[in-house]
């Protein structure tokens, strides 16, 4: 396989929402996470505990997401609020939303359908696995966090 340049990989990175349900081979993965190890990360701590939920267990993790979202039990690990944005990053932030949905036919103003669409976070965009990744929290966490 050629190698690319940085100019390659970061233009062509795509970000997918939508994935085929075909498993992936426990021995990939575990390849793939045997060299994420190999990542830099401040002072060498690696703080990163990473965990791969697949099958029934995925699956009944879902729901029970998606039950907790319906009944209002959402609690995100950061806080994030769409309002706080300004300016260009605003401007941004909307030129993209209003693409992706636009993209899947949904109206600014069909607030079921948008909601929907929200919901397949919680159903890993129909992924055979999903990895979750866990972080200590120790100084103000910026440095883990962007080690992860």
């Amino acid at each position: 396989m050629p190698i690319k340049s940085f100019q390659e990989v970061v233009r062509s990175r795509q970000s997918v929402r939508q994935f085929l349900s075909t498993p992936v081979k426990e021995e990939v993965i575990r390849e793939i996470l045997e060299d994420a190890q190999y990542t830099p990360s401040n002072c060498n701590t690696q703080p990163w505990n990473v965990h791969i939920v697949s099958g029934d267990k995925k699956d009944e993790l879902s729901k029970a997401l998606i039950r907790a979202n319906e009944e209002g039990n959402h609690t995100p690990d950061f806080t994030f609020d769409m309002n706080a944005f300004y300016g260009q990053y605003s401007e941004r932030k909307n030129a993209h939303g209003k693409a992706y949905y636009e993209a899947q036919g949904i109206a600014r103003e069909d607030y079921e359908g948008r909601q929907q669409a929200a919901t397949q976070n919680y159903n890993f965009f129909n992924a055979p696995h999903v990895a979750f990744l866990f972080m200590p929290s120790f100084g103000d966490n910026v440095r883990v966090a962007s080690d992860i």
